[in-house]
């Protein structure tokens, strides 16, 4: 992974810091409905500020996020690629299509070439 950044800042600092028309983003971030224990989900309103500000990126990116009619309308007019995975840590020998499935969405900022 040679001349890659990988850090744990607000996601408006990042990009100030190392947007350039030769960067690749890789964006992670929280999901919008759910449960969790783990961290903080984003509301509508997070997910509405982030989608207008990734669309105004000189780099090229690509996004992960939960796969809701929301959040796919946000991202309307970009590659969208549905994904279905099982989900947790379970043992995916013992729990068989009784685990947890879980539906994202990979969405990027280019079209196939």
């Amino acid at each position: 992974m040679d001349k890659v950044n990988i850090e744990n800042l607000p996601y408006d600092r990042l990009l100030k810091n190392y947007d350039s028309p030769d960067t690749l983003w890789f964006f992670d971030h929280p999901y919008t409905v759910g449960e969790t224990k783990n961290y903080k989900m984003w509301t509508p309103a997070d997910m509405k500020a982030f989608s207008k500000t990734v669309k105004g990126l000189k780099g090229k990116w690509i996004v992960t996020i939960n796969d809701t009619p929301d959040n796919r309308s946000l991202f309307e007019g970009c590659p969208i690629q549905s994904l279905s995975t099982a989900g947790g840590c379970s043992n995916s020998r013992t729990d068989g299509p009784t685990r947890n499935r879980f539906h994202e969405i990979i969405i990027k900022s280019w079209l196939k070439p």
